[in-house]
């Protein structure tokens, strides 16, 4: 008896336990270098792996030294708060200060100390900013910081080329959630209904720093995506519309918004989270490919 009653247990901590693993790994990757505009000087580097991240916090002390305060263990947590404005996650671990021998001289081990300075919370908002709480020695201080940005990621995305001279990839957009269960399935003109196995991607004829993104439905008929890209930090964004037809025609503001965010692309290819928005029903889930062309 005592086992049919944990059953149950057993299975909702199961899927609970698996619904918070799924929203963590949905959730932005804080990976990259950030600062407050406000103070030159601030910064904030953070790199995750799994669901582990580093951060180093480098400012000044009392004195105007530059000081460093390092957290090695953040580890991610469920963010059950009813701030719309928050991500799904967010880095919560102790904050430590370190010392050790002069850089110039002979290393010596036994002159490096690390003690326990505080702790760190780094809570990333949908904004694409994020807010940096952190104790210091009993002392409490928040920034909330923007990612530093040197380069743009469009070249690599495109190739800089034109339409004619497209960087083709094997990959397709995937839906997981839509607004409402009355929602039509979405259509992106592919085989039978299908999203496509590969698309093309190429700056765009249609302005400077703009991606045009398409793929064939038959004969001299397409589906394009247009729209600008912007970057920020080492992620990438295109905010656009998307029509499908004849050969010839420009997405224009009265079709369906399609936005991908969150693109992490490479020499191999990229990713990004993705939406599309038509009338009443938005559609949510991702969108990439592996390079097939250079």
């Amino acid at each position: 008896m005592k086992r049919k009653a944990f059953a149950p247990l057993v299975s909702l901590v199961t899927a609970f336990l698996g619904e918070a693993h799924a929203i963590a790994a949905a959730s932005p990757d804080p990976t990259g270098l950030w600062y407050d505009a406000q103070e030159s000087g601030w910064g904030l580097t953070i790199a995750k792996q799994g669901d582990v991240a580093f951060a180093v916090l480098f400012v000044y002390d009392e004195a105007r030294r530059p000081a460093w305060y390092a957290a090695s263990g953040l580890h991610t947590a469920v963010n059950f708060g009813p701030n719309p404005g928050a991500a799904d996650v967010f880095y919560v671990g102790k904050l430590y200060r370190t010392s050790g021998p002069w850089f110039g001289a002979a290393f010596d081990p036994a002159a490096v100390t690390i003690s326990e300075a505080g702790t760190l919370e780094l809570a990333p908002a949908l904004d694409g900013t994020l807010k940096a709480i952190y104790v210091i020695d009993g002392s409490t201080y928040v920034k909330t910081v923007q990612r530093q940005t040197w380069d743009s990621n469009l070249a690599l995305l495109t190739g800089a080329k034109p339409i004619v001279q497209s960087i083709v990839y094997a990959g397709r957009a995937v839906i997981t959630s839509t607004t409402s269960g009355d929602c039509p399935q979405l259509d992106f003109g592919g085989p039978a209904g299908e999203p496509p196995s590969q698309f093309a991607a190429s700056t765009s004829p249609f302005g400077p720093n703009r991606v045009l993104i398409g793929w064939g439905t038959g004969t001299d008929t397409v589906c394009l995506i247009e729209g600008p890209y912007t970057q920020t930090g080492q992620l990438g964004s295109i905010s656009g519309h998307m029509r499908c037809g004849p050969i010839g025609f420009t997405p224009a503001a009265g079709d369906p918004q399609v936005d991908i965010t969150e693109i992490a692309a490479n020499t191999h290819g990229f990713a990004g989270a993705f939406s599309y928005q038509s009338g009443g029903c938005k559609y949510t889930g991702h969108f990439g490919g592996v390079r097939v062309t250079d």
